[in-house]
């Protein structure tokens, strides 16, 4: 990478974080642009993904969970890569679809048939999630239920870029934020639920609440899931050929074992699903039906 291609990314982040906060008319409501090792090495490939940890965050050794499974299948196959985090999902997305760079790591995003034609989507991790809120704002709570009926007359709290149905919002209001932010609301009574991940919910309490962990319930089991994938760009030179060597390195990591080793350091705190691998394997099959592959290799 050279140094003007460096300048490029750290101004693009600025410009589009001090976007958002005059927009937004609230100071800090994202963290600036830093700088990531990738910036400093040129000679490796650069997958881009957005701060959250655990998931994807320069705040943890190994990188969080999804960087320590995409960068071991691509070391797999001899791919030297690294993981810049960054703080907007659309940041993440300009990279992708607009300065063409090799890859991101994206969840439940929905791409246009247009753009689909230019990428290549490989699901590598089964997101679950599932509702939180404050127990002593909640002491009797009604049956819960899969949908949001029982969020009828609440407010509800959900991730930037999250699908909410559209039949299911009647009687709802809705705010979207970063998780953090959102159980901060949670706390302060501001929101009476918050949909996030298993893992990010669990972090988030344990960082930033940790005294308050029996008070901040959940329900029995998770109520949503989503697969986190890998979206290589074919406009990029080596786009393709480097999405089959993942699918390759992949497959060789879930075989070795190296795969659940990765996900028992991260998910001890949470159960890992009986049937997690064919789910996976059901997200990879959909995506795959819809990816088209050059026949070079």
């Amino acid at each position: 990478m050279t140094i003007v291609r460096r300048c490029q990314i750290v101004a693009t982040a600025i410009v589009i974080v001090v976007a958002s906060s005059l927009a937004l008319c609230k100071p800090a409501m994202a963290t600036g642009p830093r700088v990531t090792p990738g910036l400093l090495s040129p000679e490796k490939n650069e997958v881009f993904a957005l701060e959250m940890p655990p998931f994807a965050t320069a705040d943890i050794p190994g990188g969080g969970l999804f960087s320590e499974i995409v960068l071991e299948a691509l070391k797999a196959e001899s791919v030297d890569a690294v993981i810049e985090t960054l703080p907007l999902t659309r940041l993440v997305r300009y990279y992708l679809l607009q300065d063409v760079s090799l890859a991101v790591l994206a969840q439940a995003w929905n791409f246009t048939d247009e753009e689909r034609k230019d990428l290549i989507v490989v699901p590598f991790y089964v997101i679950s999630g599932r509702y939180f809120y404050y127990v002593p704002a909640h002491k009797d709570l009604p049956p819960w239920n899969e949908g949001l009926d029982h969020l009828r007359g609440h407010t509800y709290g959900a991730g930037r870029g999250d699908k909410i149905d559209a039949d299911s919002q009647a009687g709802i209001s809705f705010t979207y934020d970063r998780p953090v932010m959102l159980f901060r609301k949670l706390k302060s009574g501001s929101l009476d639920f918050v949909s996030a991940p298993d893992l990010v919910g669990e972090w988030i309490i344990a960082k930033q609440f940790p005294k308050e962990k029996h008070n901040i319930g959940k329900t029995d089991k998770a109520v949503w899931e989503v697969p986190a994938s890998i979206v290589f760009s074919k406009k990029h030179p080596d786009g393709e050929v480097t999405a089959k060597k993942f699918v390759r390195g992949l497959s060789e990591i879930i075989r070795s074992g190296r795969y659940q080793d990765i996900l028992d350091k991260y998910q001890g705190i949470i159960q890992i699903p009986a049937n997690y691998k064919e789910r996976l394997e059901y997200y990879r099959n959909n995506e795959e039906m819809k990816n088209t592959w050059s026949t070079r290799r």
